[in-house]
């Protein structure tokens, strides 16, 4: 596939061309949803090319991880030449290279973590962070070593205090527990039994496993998408949902319900905004719900930010 955008017309897709090219300062997270994965992709694949700004980048960056778009993460490779110079072209091949290492098949995420190591070799302190998030991305396939290394190379240079307070965080905090959650990731996978894995991943999701909720959530909600194409992560490569297996992840959601009601930590707001995280998530699943939960469900639903959910 060429890196330039393609003759093909694109489909006719309106909410997509205002939401990567015009979109609302206010609405600029709330993804367009209930679309078909492959028109999405052909609409990106189309009215992208290589001289794509920070701005749509930053927004094809959420569509191709809500629709799981492998093949746009491979179409972004073009985009990369190995030649930025500035920090603004830095900054835009961070947001490619942490897409493609999010949804891109094997191959895809080799590349990625390729390109990380050239960023991480040129980059300034205040990049630094930003490199973080390719690594997290890249979850159990990062290596976190050269990252660490520049940091500390320049905490050792006497930096000024802004650059200093950068560092002290990067090394005493993000880093750190994004390598321990890319561990718990790592620990995850290696699980063997499907169904054991699901509940994980869920209990990730829901924050009935409250570890890293700045990085867990998203990841387990990328997960759960997986877990219909395929029984093992081995084999969840490109995207193929199952729709049995897509109803056996809304029955998971279902039983993990109860374990919200009983957790005595969780106060009767979070349970009722957990419990209606699942009951989304199995809507988005193709699951059944009960005439009262979907008129719950559908109550205010411009006020729900929920990951798995078709609203």
């Amino acid at each position: 596939m060429s890196a330039t955008s393609s003759q093909t017309t694109p489909p006719k897709l309106p909410e997509l061309e205002e939401f990567v090219f015009h979109p609302d300062q206010f609405e600029k997270f709330k993804i367009p949803r209930r679309l078909p994965p492959g028109d999405v992709a052909r609409f990106l694949m189309t009215r992208l090319d290589r001289n794509a700004g920070i701005g749509p980048l930053q927004q094809t960056e959420q569509l191709v991880d809500f629709y799981d778009l492998n093949e746009v993460a491979a179409f972004l490779r073009g985009f990369l030449d190995g030649r930025e110079s500035s920090p603004e072209q830095r900054l835009r091949a961070i947001t490619i290279v942490r897409t493609i290492a999010r949804s891109g098949a094997p191959d895809d995420r080799g590349f990625a973590r390729d390109y990380f190591g050239r960023l991480v070799q040129r980059a300034t302190v205040a990049e630094l962070p930003e490199l973080t998030s390719i690594y997290e991305a890249l979850g159990p396939e990062g290596d976190s070593r050269q990252l660490r290394a520049a940091a500390e190379a320049f905490a050792g240079a006497r930096p000024a205090p802004a650059d200093a307070r950068i560092l002290r965080i990067l090394l005493a905090k993000t880093l750190p527990r994004a390598e321990q959650a890319n561990g718990l990731k790592a620990r995850t996978l290696a699980v063997p039994d499907s169904s054991q894995r699901v509940e994980i991943e869920i209990r990730m999701y829901t924050g009935l496993l409250m570890s890293y909720p700045e990085f867990l959530p998203a990841w387990a909600a990328r997960r759960l998408r997986r877990e219909t194409w395929a029984d093992s992560p081995a084999q969840q490569i490109t995207r193929a949902p199952d729709r049995n297996r897509s109803l056996w992840i809304a029955q998971a959601f279902r039983r993990i319900m109860p374990a919200i009601e009983e957790n005595k930590s969780f106060t009767a707001e979070v349970k009722a905004a957990k419990e209606l995280s699942c009951l989304r998530a199995i809507d988005f699943f193709g699951g059944t719900l009960t005439n009262a939960e979907y008129q719950e469900l559908h109550r205010e639903p411009a006020r729900q930010w929920d990951v798995l959910s078709n609203l």
